[in-house]
């Protein structure tokens, strides 16, 4: 398999996995559709792989004159010129990819230590409000109460 072959199947499996994040991640559905459409259009532009040998000619094939030699020359520069700027834009592409993928991890991490937090806040909230009406202070005073009326409804002597 070319290279351009192997990126164009990474950036179509990532273009699935992506979507697939985002959407867990209850994304914008227009936004997913766009990011996969692009990402997989990419991998499309990537698969054909013509461009490598298509572009491709002899010294001569200009002519063996100085001129024709030059020409040869020149085009074969600006072939590899081409090459290396397809294999830029598949390494980009790839990178924009994982940073996507890493996004999606930080949004999910950040949603569930949200959620640690707020549940712990939450329970902090319950036992303050427990302390807050059952305190010590609370606690002897109902005691206090209780023993009175028992002594108050108990006659003297009769223990």
């Amino acid at each position: 398999m070319l290279p351009l072959e192997q990126a164009a199947s990474a950036i179509a499996h990532t273009a699935d996995v992506v979507a697939a994040s985002m959407a867990e991640s209850r994304l914008d559905p227009e936004l997913i559709a766009q990011t996969k459409k692009m990402l997989n259009d990419a991998a499309d532009a990537l698969n054909d792989t013509r461009f490598p040998i298509m572009g491709t000619i002899h010294d001569t094939s200009f002519g063996t004159d100085h001129a024709g030699l030059d020409l040869s020359k020149q085009h074969d520069l600006a072939h590899q010129v081409m090459q290396e700027t397809i294999k830029g834009v598949t390494k980009d592409v790839e990178e924009f990819c994982a940073n996507l993928i890493a996004a999606v991890k930080f949004i999910q991490t950040a949603d569930n230590d949200a959620a640690a937090d707020v549940n712990q806040l939450h329970q902090w909230l319950e036992k303050t409000q427990y302390q807050a009406t059952h305190s010590h202070g609370d606690v002897a005073q109902q005691q206090a109460q209780q023993e009175v009326q028992h002594e108050l409804q108990t006659p003297a002597g009769d223990a």
